[in-house]
């Protein structure tokens, strides 16, 4: 990395850097023909050196953002591997602790499926629901599902907060 920067900083050039790599990429013209009898290219209207200097200018800029994207991400792993943020649940990595949240919020590579809180406290709602009490039928319900289920998403909720605070913290304070 050129400048010193923090996390902050360097998630919005990350994310800058992808829109500017992806619209180059759409810009880019790396094939044209020729029209036989004047020789220009018909697509661009570039004579044919021009062109291929223009296409290999511009395959070399946008591998250039690439890698340049590559090690921008590698700085942004290792710092949060190295900072940590305080929770509830104890003390985490900051890229612990994003994974963590992501899981909560079902993001990521799990999807829904991730998020054990929620799935949980859906399913003691779902049962508590379905066996609804007729005639001389008594529940039977150790756990207090309807409480219970409230209590799992209020922690959920509660770490959330605690883990957006923390990685927030930790992006605008630690360096690269």
């Amino acid at each position: 990395m050129d400048k010193k920067m923090v996390v902050t900083e360097a998630l919005q050039k990350r994310e800058l850097l992808v829109r500017q790599i992806y619209d180059k990429i759409q810009r880019a013209r790396f094939v044209d023909t020729v029209e036989r009898e004047t020789g220009v290219l018909k697509n661009s209207g570039l004579n044919r050196e021009e062109f291929i200097f223009r296409a290999q200018n511009q395959y070399r800029q946008i591998r250039d953002m690439m890698e340049q994207y590559d090690q921008l991400e590698q700085a942004i792993a290792e710092a949060n591997a190295r900072a940590r943020v305080t929770t509830s649940r104890g003390r985490l990595s900051a890229a612990s602790a994003a994974a963590l949240r992501d899981r909560l919020l079902g993001i990521g590579i799990y999807e829904e499926d991730g998020d054990f809180e929620g799935a949980l406290s859906r399913k003691l709602e779902r049962e508590l629901d379905c066996q609804g009490r007729t005639g001389g039928e008594v529940l039977v319900d150790p756990l207090h599902a309807e409480s219970l289920a409230e209590e799992l998403l209020d922690g959920k909720h509660q770490l959330l907060a605690e883990l957006e605070a923390g990685i927030s913290i930790s992006h605008a304070t630690t360096y690269l």
